[in-house]
């Protein structure tokens, strides 16, 4: 992908790499869930089962990599490569 000169990629996207980070994820996926129930007329996920499913995939790391993407200085995604 290529980005015009003046944007940096690096202050894009990040690698998770602190418990802060796996905070934000969580805090991303409950988003994502509550989300989801509104688009699809269902009740959301509880809380513990977005908390449990983001444990899941930080015991997947180091062979999957979770990033977060950011709008300026605000987390606003995140995808897993």
């Amino acid at each position: 992908m290529t980005f015009p000169p003046h944007i940096d990629p690096s202050r894009l996207f990040r690698s998770r790499q602190s418990d802060a980070d796996w905070k934000t994820l969580e805090l991303l996926s409950r988003v994502d869930h509550i989300e989801a129930a509104e688009k699809f007329g269902r009740a959301p996920y509880s809380v513990e089962t977005t908390r449990q499913l983001t444990e899941s995939k930080r015991r997947k790391c180091p062979p999957v990599r979770f990033w977060i993407a950011s709008d300026g200085d605000v987390d606003c995604a995140f995808f897993a490569s």
